[in-house]
């Protein structure tokens, strides 16, 4: 296994990115965020597509990437120009990107890619006990 997936959202929504030890940590300090992807992809499955491109702009921005022009859209000029498919398909894949080249990075750095896997592995269920209290 060369890579190594994980579901960013929740049971009721599928976004999976190639998870990292920097991933994990930015939604562990930042739990909301993880909620946020649930509700931009809930909302993009009715058409609605602003909060997905908010909540993915800033999960971009904790990658140190450049804010996408789509987010000061959404933010500045939502009453004259409504956020499109197009503008929420490009700012997930940016995410997809940032998370897959981190991930890269990580893995490159570590001497045993099974061993950062299951390094991300733990600290990722460390994530989801500590956040996912049911």
């Amino acid at each position: 296994m060369n890579d190594l997936y994980i579901n960013v959202g929740s049971e009721k929504c599928c976004l999976f990115v190639k998870m990292s030890t920097f991933l994990v940590g930015a939604l562990d300090r930042r739990p909301l965020l993880y909620y946020a992807v649930e509700e931009a992809l809930e909302c993009a499955g009715i058409g609605h597509y602003g909060i997905g491109i908010l909540a993915f702009s800033q999960l971009l921005n904790l990658f140190n990437r450049d804010t996408p022009s789509s987010r000061h859209i959404v933010a500045h000029e939502l009453l004259r120009q409504r956020p499109t498919e197009q503008m929420f398909e490009e700012t997930v894949e940016a995410f997809k990107i940032a998370a897959s080249e981190q991930s890269d990075h990580e893995c490159g750095k570590h001497g045993s890619i099974a061993d950062y896997h299951q390094s991300v592995l733990r600290d990722w269920n460390e994530f989801i006990k500590e956040h996912h209290k049911t």
